[in-house]
């Protein structure tokens, strides 16, 4: 906490997670989770390309961390890794423990989490992934690619059922092309161990009940605040029905002097807007600041290969709003990167106010779409109109270099 700038508070500050309570933490889980995203790529690729040398840089937590990925690429992959660059992690002080909704079974390791498929030694036979939102299809997607059979059971009757249709439609044709089973319509609802170590899912599908072979299945149907032993109802604190710890815009808790960051608080949930949580309550309580975090608009990206990002506004928000909405769009296949590159599957959509000139949102799928989402992250940021992009100069070739021209072609969302 010192080294984040909360050292030097008169009152003590701490973090606190059932049954325990500590004066600072240091960790960051998502570090291993970018290890093995890249780690898929890299694992397609070199199969694609056998004889091309390939150099590796990854996020290294600690020694321990940097030799596991020397683990991981040598013995559970079969790489031989000649070259290796260690980086400054970060710290992240808020607590990252969750509850996840899964199946009735009679034995309570016949699934994982994510992150414990983060610490498997061996490429799965067939990995059964329950749910259909983001950590679910990454984790699909990179097992895959590992050279897993993957199947994915989706309870809805399409993935994603928070974004847009055709973002679900889009992110499906890319896992059916790369060999992925998806069931729709699909409740896992028992799960028994089989004699040869692997684990039997009875689903139920359009009325009927299915069964499949599993030789790991991943939980990734939901996740829970870790609230609930936190003694929050002695302290005065409230939370939501859903076990959410509920905050102003400053983060304060209805109980004074109490503040709650991430995903505990049900207002992000991402290690991005977990973070900005703290800029907001350190800016408050160090420098006398006034900010606040109900301005601040959904930005996430699913890292799937191609990634979606997405901030504000997606399409059904905009057409829910009752705004005057105007849309410009652009598919990949009119992007000269994504052509440069042979990678032209997706689009890119944003939305603006007619009336305000400000844009409510953007969703983009595709090549380099994770970074490109940010310059207009930034401009919603801003609150500046629309114009003030549309008339920036980006240079050529990257996929941002199109945003200027997609919002000179917009046209009133029909």
């Amino acid at each position: 906490l010192a080294a984040a700038g909360l050292g030097d508070m008169e009152s003590p500050a701490a973090l606190a997670e059932p049954g325990h309570i500590y004066a600072f933490a240091f960790r960051d889980p998502e570090g291993r989770n970018v290890r093995i995203l890249a780690g898929a790529r890299t694992h397609a690729e070199v199969k694609d390309h056998p004889d091309k040398p390939r150099k590796i840089s990854h996020l290294v937590l600690n020694s321990r961390d940097a030799a596991g990925i020397t683990d991981f690429y040598t013995r559970t992959l079969g790489f031989k890794v000649s070259d290796r660059t260690a980086m400054m992690t970060f710290i992240r002080g808020n607590s990252d423990h969750h509850s996840v909704a899964f199946v009735k079974s009679a034995h309570n390791t016949l699934h994982h989490i994510a992150f414990e498929m983060m610490d498997i030694d061996a490429v799965p036979e067939h990995l059964v992934v329950v749910g259909s939102s983001f950590i679910a299809l990454e984790f699909a997607q990179m097992y895959r690619r590992f050279g897993s059979r993957v199947t994915v059971l989706a309870r809805s009757s399409r993935l994603l059922t928070r974004e847009d249709d055709d973002v679900a439609a889009a992110v499906h044709a890319v896992f059916v092309r790369e060999g992925i089973d998806v069931w729709l319509d699909a409740v896992a609802t028992s799960a028994a161990r089989t004699p040869g170590g692997g684990v039997t899912l009875t689903v139920q599908q359009g009325g009927a009940a299915r069964t499949i072979d599993a030789s790991h299945v991943l939980a990734a149907a939901g996740r829970a605040p870790n609230t609930r032993d936190l003694g929050l109802e002695a302290a005065g604190v409230d939370v939501d029905k859903n076990g959410y710890i509920v905050v102003d815009g400053a983060l304060r808790t209805s109980a004074a002097d109490i503040w709650a960051l991430g995903d505990c608080n049900g207002r992000g949930a991402f290690t991005h807007t977990s973070y900005n949580d703290f800029e907001v309550v350190a800016a408050n309580l160090l420098d006398g600041a006034a900010r606040s975090i109900d301005a601040r608009p959904f930005i996430g990206c699913l890292y799937v290969d191609p990634p979606l990002g997405r901030v504000g506004l997606n399409e059904r928000d905009a057409r829910a709003s009752g705004r005057h909405v105007l849309v410009g769009a652009r598919p990949m296949t009119r992007v000269g990167r994504a052509r440069e590159r042979g990678e032209t599957d997706g689009f890119m959509k944003i939305f603006v106010d007619a009336d305000t000139k400000l844009i409510l949102g953007a969703v983009l799928f595709g090549i380099e779409a994770a970074e490109a989402v940010h310059s207009i992250a930034a401009i919603m940021h801003a609150r500046v109109p629309y114009t003030v992009l549309r008339e920036s100069v980006f240079s050529h070739p990257p996929v941002s270099e199109l945003i200027p021209t997609i919002l000179s072609e917009l046209r009133p969302l029909r």
